[in-house]
């Protein structure tokens, strides 16, 4: 089965809200996309199945989990926006707030100009001023 066939199961289960089973698959379509891509076939954009998992992660309530695949998105696509998204997002809900502005700033700084990163970043400094 090829990594974008994964990919698509992963998806489904993440549909059906079947978290462990999304996390699961999302892990096979990563190694089966990260071997295609060192076999010199960029096939599905890795970038975006951590990115996924990350949000499984997210609804599993497992942060450090969703951090380190964001983290993984920001490092392979660090110019898009959707993996700083993610990323503040599951710092915000791990509770690190200083992190998820610091974060979505740092989105901001390879995609400058972007209203959602903005907002996000204005949201978290919000959080991190009202904090005691």
């Amino acid at each position: 089965m090829s990594a974008a066939e994964v990919k698509d199961r992963a998806n489904d289960a993440y549909r059906r809200q079947q978290w462990r089973e999304a996390v699961t698959l999302f892990g096979e379509a990563i190694d089966l996309a990260s071997g295609d891509a060192a076999a010199g076939d960029p096939g599905v954009e890795v970038f975006k199945i951590y990115s996924n998992r990350c949000a499984a992660y997210m609804q599993m309530g497992q942060y450090a989990n969703a951090i380190q695949d964001a983290r993984r998105c920001t490092e392979l696509s660090p110019q898009w926006t959707k993996g700083w998204l993610r990323l503040g997002d599951a710092l915000l809900a791990a509770g690190e707030k200083v992190a998820a502005y610091n974060a979505f700033n740092a989105g901001l700084r390879e995609v400058p100009g972007d209203a959602e990163l903005k907002s996000r970043a204005e949201l978290a400094a919000r959080h991190v001023a009202s904090a005691p």
